[in-house]
């Protein structure tokens, strides 16, 4: 018991050492910081963090990608004019961004190089109206998920294996 008082005590010191040599006070490490993005939206459907920027999507026709950098609030906006607005997800896979959403012939998704916002475009046919709901990436292969099944995307090509959900 007495040993455990002198863990607490030497680790709470060294919290507030660390604390007491960051460059920011704790009350601007934890105040919200807010930016007018003028998008005209008023929510972002999703959000991803490519370890740097902050990569938004909205539900505008046609759809904005809003690439936002939260240390200056600098931002980007990117148009994928294929896509419908029903966009629900967003992922980085360490190079690029992925979104994935629906368009009025079934689903899409799209590779967005982050640098300059240029994207390809790929249909899914096996999800005939349908949106991709769920994108995530697993360290090797993207996930995708609709009211369909599910797909195993490739991102060296888009390629992807469609598996149904009985």
């Amino acid at each position: 018991m007495y040993a455990r008082k002198n863990i607490k005590i030497i680790f709470l010191f060294i919290c507030f050492s660390i604390l007491t040599f960051i460059p920011y006070s704790a009350s601007a490490l934890l105040a919200p910081q807010t930016f007018d993005l003028d998008t005209g939206e008023d929510y972002a459907e999703a959000a991803a963090f490519d370890g740097t920027n902050v990569w938004f999507v909205s539900s505008h026709e046609p759809l904005q990608l809003i690439k936002v950098n939260p240390e200056t609030g600098t931002h980007t906006t990117y148009t994928l004019s294929e896509a419908n607005g029903s966009v629900p997800s967003i992922t980085f896979d360490g190079t690029n961004i992925w979104v994935g959403g629906g368009s009025n012939d079934g689903a899409k998704f799209f590779k967005v190089n982050t640098s300059d916002g240029s994207y390809i475009a790929y249909s899914m046919p096996e999800m005939t109206a349908d949106t991709i709901f769920g994108l995530i990436f697993d360290g090797t292969s993207l996930w995708a998920r609709g009211r369909q099944g599910l797909a195993k995307i490739h991102p060296s090509d888009g390629t992807y294996t469609f598996y149904t959900m009985d």
